[in-house]
């Protein structure tokens, strides 16, 4: 490893993902949540069963047959009438005792359980993909059978059912529908609907409270069946559902026996909302050990920033090179994963599934999730039918068309092809018959001339027959759109996995694995094609990229064990090393290293002799509390290159809160405008004017100096240069971010003659601005913020009517020729932020009393928690009793979410329908506005509301449904006033010879920020505290205890007479430690030995492999010896 340079950076996102919850209660009434939890373990899936106690919050955690044997995911879940846990975890049939709190059995079945359902005398019945095999558990005879296959061709045996008589009925697909018949006493099997009646689509069944079973087999022809046989019916049936407890993946069965309810679940962020018996909601966070989730693709930005994914579900993260931060930016509103990433100039591209989303991010300006009117990412279109799981997208040469490929949708065979033009926003959908028949392209790529060059799969969408039987290689006209050459490369191959252009214009790909090939596009030509399973089996997923074109115009192929180089022309190819672990998906190339995902890891090997590629120094600073709809996170603009740029606004800085922007400018706000001439200029930017004079170069910014780390960040920003040298020789803004929500601003202003400087900040008009005696608040429904102007001592602050918003400027009284502003943010959730009006009826915490039986969960959109239902076709329902307290007239509104899989529903009371149907389809996902169904008259007493799926818009790929709340408003009805909350919060100033900073005194303790602000880097002592550096942290408990402390490009931080770290040369650190766990970060200059304060050390792990600290550390005085080399190290471990 130290030849290679190998780096482990850990897991971006160390979450696992839901598959499938029961609440139930143990023997002793002892409410219970039982939670599927599945992560990646060293490149495979493992699964947990989490056990919740809900009085208590406590968790125990249960892996089989142990922690360190993954066996793969599950499925589909369920708790017996006995009240015993089935599941399988990959191909492991397991049954769990909620009592005794262990595994009581596991058998091996033939695949993975994709449904679950019990008969009348407590036989467990299992049907598993891929073989649709039919399997039986008997819990008193401990006797486990396999059937056989229910249906040989299909495989996804998704609905399972008995009847009072013992049958069993499986409904299968995707390619062609069924429902299968089976006697477990006779073996008997009957299908049900003749070959030529099965549609593509999947069979469904389910159990009535009469004791027949219901189904179809994907057509919606409803039948009646009973000891095998089918009566059809006129019409879908609505006879009850048995109450069985089970579910595919992600189901949350939310009723307790005793009468509680799960309201919400969110296993990645660790907290469960149960409504109690008395109707009071219960928030309770828990815990519990995961590796992360699945690592997918990264890329290299232009910025020299590695930007990837995670899948199931899809976080988005970036790594910074020079500062080693891995940040988890947080849940895709969209895909599940993407299958594919590429960079061009500014933006970075991805393919989703199971949509088949294209999304596009500007990394010159903040991410914010796709929220809003001007989304970043944006989703620039989605086609499910014929690119629902992409493998390819790339930029087209004319840096106009991004072109998306892939399989289709499930089911189906032959996948399509998009070209999106991004400076239109317009695109044309090529289908497979447009390409080559029952093909998807695997892999697409352009020639020097500009046509595209593919590389297909044989292989259908997930649950589809394949058509074609080899795979082939086409080359297609780029101005035509179609395709003038294609042949079967290599006979009884199905997949062109992956290719690309080398610096010779050849075409370097591989087939079915190992088989390496190079293709003359001019003489439409195999010339050169050999085996290289010598050097193992490659890496890849869905869409498997595993050869690179490195800065050095040589190839670097992607093993799962072993990086290969090959030479253009010669085609020679080598092994350069062995990796420490096995490689899943990447890769980027950045300075030398290569950076791939393993298991759920983000890793990189160091590659010797490759050359520095170019980076555009975009210029965005960003500092965020977390990746929950609730973080707070302010971007600070310092861009030297005017990439992307067209404003003047060097230093500026923006502030979001749960999904608003607070602190706003003319691009980055909660409403849209239009652009107005003066959109560009300081005066609309949180920046700085010098005798109302702004800057005069877009560009001219720079990050000088960034440190990020879990607790503290610090960042300053070079402005001078961005303003005309007669008025600013210095503005130097520095900003220290004390997660979750504090900063600190202190701005270095210098003009060569006295001036007037002026600190501006805005909102936009939704936000209030008020002036408080030294602080400014900006608020608005879900959210506020306050800043503290602590210096200068004399100021004038004004509040004004802005072009987009309200602004505040704060400007010295006196003119000066050197002039400090100190300023300390604030931001906060208010208490009553989510505290809807009066007659609001938050659907998610109201029972569902009568529904089509689709499954239906807890999910949170921009904060608002709000009731999914899966509808599957037209005439899915669901309907809520809704007491009315005061009979009168009523108006009756509803707010939704929006997504491109949603479908159109009408809202009906007692029967009768009220307004239009709403269609929830929008590209941008998000919620809805208020949606107006019009006035009704009601009773007092209890009314039926129902919400019944009608259709879909015809860009949907779905049918399903999400409601947030109903409003009952009465003539007259007013928003109460919410009374103003007061700050339990002191901020104040300090300033003494080569010292300026900040004292804050909170409900945690006291935290104390210092900035040297003289030359000399001698120790500056301030109170208890003493500091050699730029600038220090030290954060006391209400008990005045150490919780935290930091020192930016420093040697000597203490407390007292209590040294927390030197060192000989300069460094930086940030530690910091909370409920036994300890975080921090550590960046040498050099290679020297340190003494880092960390009281009660049990466990250290230093970029995340474990060190052992005996002969390191003197538990006395709570110091750690280490000896580092140079570099940035992410520290973590646990305290006694």
């Amino acid at each position: 490893m130290e030849k290679i340079g190998f780096i482990d950076y850990g897991s971006p996102a160390a979450l696992a993902t839901n598959r499938g919850a029961i609440a139930t209660c143990d023997a002793n009434s002892h409410p219970l949540v039982l939670i599927c939890a599945m992560d990646d373990f060293n490149g495979r899936l493992r699964t947990s069963l989490i056990v919740l106690d809900v009085e208590t919050g406590k968790t125990d955690q249960y892996w089989y047959p142990n922690e360190n044997t993954p066996l793969g995911e599950d499925y589909a879940v369920l708790l017996s009438s006995k009240n015993y846990f089935y599941v399988m975890f990959g191909n492991k049939f397991l049954e769990f005792d909620i009592n005794l709190r262990k595994w009581t059995f596991a058998g091996d079945g033939p695949g993975m359980a994709m449904s679950f359902t019990e008969n009348d005398e407590g036989i467990i019945y299992a049907a598993t993909y891929p073989g649709s095999h039919l399997i039986s558990f008997n819990p008193k005879t401990r006797e486990f059978i396999n059937y056989g296959q229910m249906d040989p061709q299909e495989k996804y045996p998704r609905a399972l059912a008995c009847d009072r008589s013992g049958w069993v009925y499986c409904g299968t697909g995707m390619a062609r529908g069924n429902l299968v018949a089976f006697n477990p006493q006779t073996k008997e099997k009957i299908q049900i609907p003749k070959e030529e009646e099965r549609k593509p689509g999947s069979g469904d069944t389910y159990r009535g409270v009469d004791g027949n079973v219901y189904g179809h087999s994907g057509d919606n022809k409803w039948y009646q069946l009973f000891e095998g046989k089918a009566t059809p019916l006129q019409e879908k049936p609505y006879v009850a559902r048995m109450p069985i407890k089970t579910g595919a993946q992600g189901t949350i069965i939310t009723d307790f026996p005793d009468g509680r309810k799960i309201v919400q679940l969110n296993l990645p962020e660790k907290w469960v909302k149960i409504r109690e018996k008395t109707g009071k909601i219960k928030h309770i966070d828990f815990d519990y050990k995961c590796e992360g989730l699945i690592g997918h693709f990264v890329a290299r930005g232009t910025d020299g920033r590695i930007y990837g994914s995670t899948a199931l579900p899809l976080h988005f993260y970036v790594f910074d090179p020079q500062t080693n931060f891995l940040e988890d930016w947080g849940l895709s509103r969209y895909s599940a994963q993407l299958n594919a990433i590429t960079s061009y100039k500014n933006y970075i591209f991805g393919a989703g599934y199971s949509g088949g989303e294209m999304h596009m991010y500007d990394i010159t300006k903040p991410w914010n999730n796709q929220r809003g009117k001007n989304p970043n990412p944006r989703l620039l279109g989605s086609w499910p039918k014929d690119l629902c799981r992409p493998t390819g997208i790339l930029v087209h040469p004319d840096g106009k068309h991004v072109i998306m490929t892939g399989w289709p949708e499930y089911g189906a065979c032959g996948g399509g092809m998009v070209i999106y033009d991004i400076t239109t926003d317009t695109y044309i959908l090529l289908t497979h018959q447009d390409i080559i028949p029952y093909h998807s392209t695997y892999c697409i790529r352009a020639l020097p001339n500009g046509d595209l060059i593919g590389g297909t799969t044989i292989s259908p969408g997930s649950g589809g027959h394949a058509v074609a039987t080899e795979a082939e290689l086409y080359i297609m006209d780029w101005k035509t759109k179609r395709v003038t050459f294609h042949f079967v490369p290599f006979p009884g191959k199905g997949n062109i996995s992956d290719i690309e252009i080398g610096p010779d214009g050849l075409v370097y790909g591989f087939a079915d694995g190992p088989t390496f090939f190079v293709f003359d596009p001019d003489k439409k030509q195999i010339i050169h094609e050999e085996n290289l399973s010598k050097y193992g089996s490659l890496a890849g997923a869905q869409a498997p990229r595993v050869i690179y074109l490195g800065p050095d115009n040589n190839f670097y192929i992607i093993f799962r064990k072993a990086i290969v180089q090959i030479e253009p022309k010669t085609f020679k190819h080598t092994k350069l090393f062995d990796t420490p672990v096995a490689m899943q998906a990447g890769v980027a190339i950045q300075n030398g290293r290569v950076y791939l995902n393993s298991g759920s890891h983000l890793c990189s090997c160091k590659i010797e002799g490759l050359p520095s590629q170019k980076t555009e120094d975009i210029g965005w600073t960003y500092l965020r509390s977390n990746w929950t709809d609730q973080a707070t996170f302010l971007a600070m603009q310092t861009s030297s290159s005017p990439m992307g740029r067209s404003h003047y606004d060097q230093n500026n800085f923006v502030v979001n809160v749960a999904g608003n922007w607070i602190i706003t400018d003319s691009e980055y706000r909660d409403l849209k405008y239009e652009h107005s001439d003066t959109a560009t200029k300081t005066i609309n930017h949180n920046t700085i004017l010098v005798d109302g004079i702004g800057q005069d170069k877009v560009a001219g910014g720079k990050r000088e100096e960034f440190f990020q780390s879990p607790y503290y960040s610090y960042a300053l920003g070079d402005a001078t240069n961005s303003y005309p040298s007669d008025k600013m020789s210095k503005f130097l803004r520095h900003i220290i971010y004390l997660r979750p929500n504090y900063f600190l601003i202190f701005d270095q202003l210098e003009s060569p003659n006295p001036a007037k400087f002026t600190w501006l900040l805005h909102t936009d008009s939704l936000g209030r601005m008020n002036l408080k005696n030294n602080f400014i608040s900006i608020k608005k429904k879900k959210a506020e913020l306050n800043s503290f102007i602590l210096k200068p001592d004399k100021f004038e602050v004004k509040i004004n009517e802005g072009e987009y918003g309200p602004y505040a400027s704060v400007s010295n009284l006196e003119n000066k020729k050197e002039m400090n502003f100190l300023s300390f943010i604030c931001s906060k959730i208010p208490e009553d932020a989510f505290t809807e009006e009066k007659g609001v009826i938050k659907l998610i915490e109201t029972p569902i009393f009568e529904s089509s039986g689709k499954e239906n969960f807890g999910i949170v959109v921009e904060n608002e928690p709000g009731l999914f239902y899966r509808g599957q076709t037209k005439g899915d329902f669901f309907t809520f009793e809704i007491p009315v307290s005061k009979e009168d007239d009523y108006e009756i509104e509803g707010r939704f979410f929006k997504n491109y899989l949603y479908g159109i529903v009408q809202l009906s009371i007692d029967g009768k329908k009220l307004g239009e149907p709403y269609d929830g389809y929008d590209v941008a996902a998000g919620l809805s506005d208020e949606i107006s169904f019009g006035k009704v008259h009601l009773s007092e007493g209890k009314h039926y509301f129902k919400f019944e799926i009608i259709g879909k818009n015809q860009n949907s790929g779905n049918y399903f449904i999400n409601v947030v709340s109903l409003t009952l408003k009465q003539p007259g009805e007013r928003k109460e006033e919410v009374e103003e909350e007061k700050l339990n919060l002191k901020v104040q100033a300090i300033e003494e010879k080569n010292i300026i900073g900040a004292e804050i005194k909170d409900e945690q303790g006291i935290k104390r920020i210092l900035f040297n602000t003289g030359e000399k880097d001698s120790p500056l002592p301030y109170q208890e505290q003493t500091f050699s550096g730029m600038n220090s942290l030290i954060s006391l408990s209400l008990e005045n205890e150490i919780d935290k402390y930091a020192l930016y490009k420093g040697n000597l931080l203490k407390y007292k007479d209590k040294t927390l770290f030197s060192s000989q040369n300069i460094c930086s650190i940030s530690l910091g430690w909370q409920n036994k766990n300890i975080k921090g970060t550590i960046e040498l200059s050099k290679e020297e030995e340190i003494q880092v304060y960390a009281p009660n050390l049990k466990k250290l792990l230093i970029n995340n492999v474990e060190t052992n600290i005996q002969n390191l550390y003197d538990a006395n005085s709570g110091l750690l010896k280490l000896k580092l080399k140079e570099g940035i190290y992410n520290i973590s471990g646990d305290l006694s």
